[in-house]
């Protein structure tokens, strides 16, 4: 089952939230998990699936 993830800094207040693993019937296929992206400097919820390869980004799975 899919989960909603939120964060938030007691130091800067910065907060956010992300969608983590797939639902019922496309976790095969579609899978959000929280990375950050090297190139643009932002976390993001990107497909697992498709970008695990992608060395642009670092991925939160613990």
């Amino acid at each position: 089952m899919a989960e909603i993830l939120k964060a938030n800094c007691r130091v800067c207040n910065y907060q956010t939230s992300f969608r983590y693993g797939g639902g019922r019937f496309d976790f095969q296929t579609f899978n959000p998990v929280p990375a950050y992206d090297k190139t643009t400097e932002e976390l993001e919820s990107v497909n697992y699936k498709l970008e695990k390869d992608n060395p642009d980004y670092i991925f939160y799975t613990d």
